[in-house]
């Protein structure tokens, strides 16, 4: 399942949810949360719900707190692509 910060145009498609999450390091000295692993975490949410693919992937800057040896808010849409039949009764 493709996970993309751009958007898909040439296929349509329909938004069946939002994905917005965050991702924990594990300590202080772990290294940052990667681009990889923010999205793997969007691909797995996204295949939960079904989707087959995530756009505007999107993250914030990675935050730390005196509680919490830093996180990073993920988010993007799951989208499912529509079939030949659901694009031709939009036409109708």
């Amino acid at each position: 399942m493709p996970v993309t910060e751009g958007d898909i145009t040439d296929r349509p498609y329909r938004v069946i949810g939002t994905i917005v999450s965050s991702i924990r390091k594990a300590t202080i000295f772990s290294r940052g949360v990667s681009h990889d692993k923010v999205y793997r975490e969007l691909w797995e949410r996204g295949e939960k719900m079904g989707a087959d693919a995530v756009i505007l992937a999107e993250y914030g800057e990675s935050k730390r707190t005196a509680f919490s040896p830093g996180s990073r808010e993920i988010r993007g849409k799951a989208i499912k692509f529509l079939t030949d039949e659901e694009v031709a009764a939009l036409r109708r």
